[in-house]
């Protein structure tokens, strides 16, 4: 089934459901997020959903569609933008293309700790994002965990900075990570989520980078033997849950408290399990004989500056200066 088959499945779906509304007690959203279901995310989604359940004394229920099963992650976000597809997890990168201030999340070594992160986007700096969110169709409902990136490749041990030189990486179709790659003197190359696991299979990209447990649950270490990862620091992105404004204002009162506690409860269960899944990633790495190098964070850090000036351009030069006062602040 192809992307405008799935798209108009999920958009006919969308209207049985609301239809359905009037005619039985319990409703049903549809949740899609792009990871499988041996990752976190998903563990976390079902969590959520069971408390969905729960709080809501059944008169709520939660599908949900994990691994891209309804697109690619940004096809995912716009039908959610258009009230197609109830919710979702977009990291901030992928929602970057109508809130371009989520990209200040992404600026390289910003943040000393994942809790350092938490200080801000469960803070000030969460609800100014989502006031913007706001005005593009999504209901930020909090920031679940993505994680700080690593770096994976084929060719050879990434040491420092200079071992990136002329490598080609593959990096979604967001400003940081392309900018990031570019200032580190790798050669970018966009390549969809979906389609990633093929392209390292066959040598289209000498490497990508994401998340420990990423490479190691999506299987991308099966053509990558080398993993990289700058720390701590490199490049932080949480998991957006957001919610179609279009959708959110056809719930009651009631089912929005749910849903946003629900999401909160899940949001914290989920960062729970993250050092845990990470360490658990790291060694089943090593382990199917993946080499592991920790390069000194300096090196990056000088390399990043140009990679800095371009994120904020983008992103809006007083957001950045507004986010990186916050920032300092949750020091």
């Amino acid at each position: 089934m192809n992307v405008k088959s799935k798209l108009l499945i999920s958009a006919l779906s969308g209207v049985a459901a609301v239809a359905f509304v009037g005619q039985a007690e319990a409703r049903t959203l549809r949740l899609a997020h792009y990871m499988p279901t041996e990752e976190v995310l998903h563990s976390a989604s079902q969590y959520f959903s069971e408390r969905v359940k729960e709080l809501s004394n059944g008169d709520l229920s939660i599908e949900i569609f994990p691994a891209n099963q309804l697109g690619a992650p940004q096809e995912v976000a716009e039908q959610v933008r258009l009230g197609l597809v109830d919710m979702s997890h977009n990291t901030g990168g992928q929602l970057q293309l109508w809130v371009p201030e989520y990209a200040a999340i992404q600026l390289p070594f910003l943040w000393e700790s994942a809790d350092h992160a938490y200080t801000v986007l469960d803070g000030e700096g969460g609800e100014i994002l989502g006031e913007l969110a706001a005005e593009e169709g999504f209901v930020q409902l909090s920031h679940w965990e993505h994680g700080f990136r690593a770096i994976s490749n084929s060719v050879r041990p990434i040491e420092n900075v200079d071992d990136l030189e002329g490598l080609s990486i593959r990096v979604p179709p967001e400003v940081p990570m392309e900018a990031a790659m570019r200032a580190a003197g790798a050669v970018p190359t966009q390549i969809s989520f979906p389609e990633l696991y093929l392209a390292l299979a066959q040598g289209s990209v000498d490497g990508q980078e994401n998340p420990v447990r990423h490479i190691f649950y999506n299987r991308f270490f099966e053509h990558q033997e080398h993993v990289a990862i700058p720390g701590p620091g490199y490049m932080y992105l949480s998991s957006v849950h957001v919610v179609s404004q279009r959708v959110w204002d056809d719930l009651s009162t009631n089912e929005q408290e749910v849903i946003r506690q629900a999401s909160l409860e899940a949001r914290d269960w989920m960062r729970e399990q993250i050092a845990q899944e990470d360490s658990e990633a790291i060694a089943e790495l090593e382990a199917a004989g993946v080499t592991i190098t920790r390069p000194v964070p300096s090196d990056f850090q000088e390399a990043m500056q140009p990679a800095w000036q371009e994120i904020a351009e983008f992103a809006g030069e007083s957001f950045v200066e507004q986010w990186l006062t916050l920032v300092d602040q949750a020091r």
